[in-house]
Parts: structure tokens; C-alpha cells; sequence
């Protein structure tokens, strides 16, 4: 009888004394939810900035509204394309099938798409734009949406922060109104230079996805990462008619080039008369579109309106190589969607933006905005983290009873949050003191406010950078095995 009972359990696939891939015990997985909504730090931290301005909280009920429903787009729309851009990396083309050289850059759909979104939802613009309305509550708008779009735009913000730093390089530029710029710059009011300025600034903060422009920055040597200054080997060839419309020629192989894909970079190059020197100079570079057609930069002719635009053609003698080559994509630990390659550089037409050796002094005020970015991004991923983790609890069962009655699993919880809560709050105050630079800049409190900012800006990204590894790796553990697999999300999340 036993044997007939085994027989006719084994020929019946619904039996229940054993599980098969079809059928048996499924695990329910985390929901997201809205991703502003589920935070129960995020909307407190922001009403109490905006409270704390005049008329603040009249501006916050539209922000709020704005917030609520990003967070649900970000949940619903950007998150479920992350793991195809995490499969389809950045690649280059050669070659066309008939041997021509083109050296075309290819990106997956879902990472262009992250582009339009990015206009769309004015994640640069709002800092710039809506400052004359909403003073230095903009920067704080501009920052958490950007701290809902992050974690869940497969690394899109890493773009959009060199675009905001280089939008706040060119302000200085245009407007002539931040002395710290003034005293540096070489591109002066009325020339074609200057309306070139003008050209790329409008389209790095514009909301119409057919204008937007990301920008990327080329600093990062063989001979150095950080110390850009020991390590800058580019050398900038002057005209040979030198006047303020004229372009420089740069020779050298930048190794880290962050954002590819961008429409424009900001890079650093040395003098060619004394390039021992080591007094790097700060220079525009504008870039074609990646139609394959052309590896130029933004040369000075023929001119449209006022504004150069890039011409055509490879350099004679190059074996078809134009004057910016990509030599190799980067394959990273994290940040695979976005592409990072060592670009060759002979003969790139680029506009000289700092007085010769002041290249340093300007590109920090890029860098210090890229800073605060990276402290956006790090706790925007602790924040998803944290509340996938707590979801997680309240559906894993184990030893008996759900991982949110362990009391031991909760406090390893509470910790996560409290790590990613005094992270935002510290976050969210640099960007206040960033928004309340730029909005009050004749305020008598505003030297001692540069000051704070100055200093709780590399802090900042320094602690919530650190952070934000423990708080991944506490995820991981909290899934057990399935937070170390890939189809799980998690493990790009830590990359």
C-alpha cells in the first residue's frame, strides 16, 4: 500500500508532500511603495527648512505635491528599468560593417531615457530657475528630488552632478555677479566665447528635453587622481592669432572621463609654454552629437547665431581617429551604466574659460557641488535600502516567528535608520547653506555661512559615503541569500 501511495503522489504534480519548481513555498518580496510617501524622515526634514523661511510653508504645499508624486514615479516608472541598464552596459563601435573608423559611443534606451526624465523633472534646473521665487528653498527642492531619483535612475545622478557643477562654474561666467568667479575669468561680456558661455549654461539648466545638455569633466590623469594639480599632464597649444574668440588646441590622454555620453565636459589642461610649471588652466569643451560621423570638439567655425558649433572630419594622418578618441570604456566596480573611458586627445578644440593657472581655484566650485551630490545619492540609496530591509521583516518568517519581532533584527534596523536619518539631516542642511549663498549673497551672515558650507562639504561626503557601505552591507545580511543575488537589486544597489 505504501508503495502505491508513493506511486500515485510521484505521477500527481499538485501533491503537497513535495515541492517542485512549480509549485511549493514562494517567498514574498519587499514593495517599495512611494518612495517619498514610505520615508518617515524625509517629509519632517523638509517642512521643518521650509518652516523655517518666510512664507515657507505656503511654497512647501506645492513642493509637497510635486515630491509625492515624483516619489510614485520613481517607484512605479525608474525603478523597474534599473536592472536592464545594470545587463546592457555601454559599449563602443569600432567600426561600421563596410570598415569605416567611427568610434560610436552606444548606450541602452533606459539610460537616454534617464536623460529626458532629468529635464523633465528640472532635477538641475530647479536650483537655478526657481531661485528668484523660492530663494534658497530651491536648492533644498532641487535636492530631494534628487535624492528620490538616485537610488532608482541606475546612477543617473552621477551625470546630472557634473552638470550641476558645471552649470554653477558657467553662472559665474554669464552673469559676471560671484567675484570668487570674476577674478578668475578670462571669457568677457559680448564676445562669441561669452555667447557660447551663455548657449551651454541655458541648455544645462533648461527643462525641454531637447535642449538639456549633461556635461562631463575631464580631470583625472595617469599621473594622479586627486591631486589634479601634480597630476594634470594636458597640454593647451594658444592660437596662433590669440583675441577672446580664440580656441586652444589640447594634446593628452585624460584616463578617468567621467559621463561620456555628455554634450559638453569641463577639463584642465597646462600651459604649452611652460607646462613644468604645473599652472593648469580651466577649458570648455563642446562635444558633437554621437552620431559616429565625427570625434571632434567645438570648433570655432562655422558659426550659427553667434555660437560656434562643431564641425566635421577626422585629423589628417590619424588613421581615421578625430581629435577626441575614445581609447577604452572602464569596466568598474559600480557605476556600469554609465560610461567612463580614456579618451585621446589630440588637437580638441576647447575654450579657455580661467586666467592661465587659476584652473584649480575655478574648478572647485564645480567639485563642491558634485560633492553634495554624491551625499544625495548615498543617502538616497540608504534610504530604499533601509525600507526594503524593514518590508523584508514583516514578510520572512524564520525560526517561528517574522524577522520584525526579533528583537535583535530590529535593532539592527533602528541602526540602519538612524545612520541614513542623520545622514539626510546633514545633507539637507549643506544644501540650505548652499541655497542661502546664492540667494542672499550681500547678507552680513553670509561669510560666516561660506565658512560652515566650506567645511561641511567634504565632511559631509566623506561621512555619508562610509555610511552608506555599512548600511548596504547590513541589507545584504538582512536578506540572507537572496540579498546576495543579482536578480534580488541589492548587490547593484551596494556597486
Amino acid at each position: 500500500n505504501e508503495s502505491i501511495a508513493f506511486r500515485t503522489t510521484m505521477a500527481d504534480p499538485t501533491s503537497k508532500l513535495f515541492e517542485s519548481a512549480g509549485n511549493g513555498f514562494i517567498q514574498e518580496g519587499p514593495q517599495l511603495g512611494n518612495f517619498y510617501q514610505k520615508d518617515d524622515v524625509l517629509p519632517q526634514a523638509l517642512r521643518r527648512l521650509f518652516a523655517e523661511k518666510k512664507e515657507g510653508l505656503s511654497l512647501w504645499r506645492f513642493v509637497e505635491t510635486d515630491l509625492k508624486k515624483f516619489g510614485g514615479r520613481c517607484s512605479n516608472v525608474l525603478h523597474p528599468m534599473m536592472a536592464p541598464m545594470e545587463r546592457q552596459k555601454p559599449w563602443v563601435e569600432e567600426y561600421t560593417v563596410y570598415g569605416r573608423r567611427i568610434n560610436k559611443l552606444h548606450t541602452c534606451p533606459q539610460w537616454k531615457f534617464m536623460k529626458k526624465e532629468s529635464a523633465v523633472q528640472g532635477l538641475v534646473s530647479i536650483g537655478y530657475t526657481e531661485r528668484q521665487k523660492y530663494g534658497g528653498l530651491a536648492r533644498i527642492w532641487q535636492f530631494a528630488k534628487l535624492h528620490l531619483f538616485s537610488p532608482n535612475s541606475g546612477l543617473y545622478g552621477c551625470p546630472l552632478a557634473m552638470t550641476d557643477g558645471a552649470a554653477k562654474l558657467l553662472e559665474g561666467i554669464v552673469t559676471g555677479t560671484e567675484k570668487e568667479a570674476h577674478d578668475k575669468v578670462i571669457v568677457r561680456s559680448g564676445t562669441s566665447s561669452h555667447a557660447l558661455c551663455m548657449d551651454a549654461y541655458q541648455r544645462l539648466i533648461s527643462r525641454d528635453p531637447e535642449i538639456f545638455w549633461t556635461s562631463g569633466q575631464w580631470m583625472t590623469e595617469r599621473g594622479g587622481g586627486s591631486d589634479v594639480r601634480g597630476g594634470t599632464r594636458t597640454i593647451a597649444v594658444p592660437p596662433s592669432n590669440p583675441s577672446d574668440d580664440a580656441y586652444h588646441k589640447l594634446y593628452g590622454y585624460k584616463w578617468f572621463s567621467s559621463a561620456t555620453d555628455a554634450d559638453m565636459a569641463v577639463t584642465l589642461a597646462l600651459p604649452s609654454k611652460s607646462p613644468e610649471e604645473k599652472r593648469s588652466s580651466c577649458f570648455l569643451v563642446i562635444l558633437p552629437k554621437n552620431d559616429g560621423a565625427s570625434s571632434q570638439a567645438g570648433v570655432p567655425v562655422p558659426v550659427q547665431g553667434g555660437v560656434p558649433v562643431p564641425a566635421q572630419g577626422g585629423v589628417p594622418g590619424r588613421d581615421g581617429k578625430g581629435p577626441i578618441w575614445i581609447a577604452k570604456l572602464k569596466d568598474k566596480m559600480g557605476t556600469r551604466q554609465l560610461p567612463t573611458a580614456e579618451l585621446e586627445l589630440y588637437g580638441a578644440d576647447a575654450l579657455q574659460l580661467s586666467k592661465e593657472g587659476r584652473g584649480i581655484p575655478m574648478v572647485t566650485r564645480l567639485v563642491n557641488i558634485t560633492r553634495l551630490h554624491n551625499c544625495v545619492a548615498a543617502t538616497g540609496l540608504m534610504s530604499k535600502a533601509s525600507m526594503l530591509a524593514q518590508d523584508y521583516a514583516t514578510k520572512r518568517t524564520a525560526f517561528g516567528s517574522k524577522l520584525c519581532d526579533k528583537p535583535l533584527h530590529l535593532a539592527t534596523l533602528a541602526s540602519m535608520r538612524t545612520i541614513y536619518t542623520a545622514s539626510l539631516l546633514l545633507t539637507l542642511d549643506i544644501a540650505k547653506y548652499l541655497g542661502d549663498i546664492e540667494s542672499s549673497p550681500e547678507s552680513p551672515q553670509i561669510s560666516e555661512t561660506k565658512d560652515i558650507m566650506r567645511l561641511l562639504t567634504p565632511l559631509g561626503k566623506l561621512y555619508t559615503g562610509k555610511a552608506v557601505i555599512n548600511v548596504l552591507s547590513e541589507t545584504i545580511e538582512s536578506f540572507g541569500g537572496i540579498g546576495y543575488l543579482e536578480s534580488s537589486g541589492i548587490p547593484q544597489m551596494a556597486r
